[in-house]
């Protein structure tokens, strides 16, 4: 299981990120060129709690596998 932090303003969804993170949830942040607003997956990233940094284009494909 895991999670994908896209593009958005602020840091909320990092808190929620890191406590899935300690169950085992692979973690990946939409990266800074790609995203509109990189407020949200870099503050994941500063956490340093991110497996990959992906574009938007990568996470589309990654998203078709499943």
């Amino acid at each position: 299981m895991g999670i994908i932090i896209l593009t958005g303003i602020g840091s909320d969804g990092a808190n929620g990120a890191k406590n899935l993170k300690r169950y085992g949830c692979k973690i990946i942040a939409q990266d800074e060129k790609t995203s509109p607003v990189y407020g949200m997956p870099k503050a994941v990233v500063e956490m340093g709690i991110t497996d990959e940094i992906k574009s938007f284009q990568e996470i589309k494909n990654y998203m078709k596998e499943f």
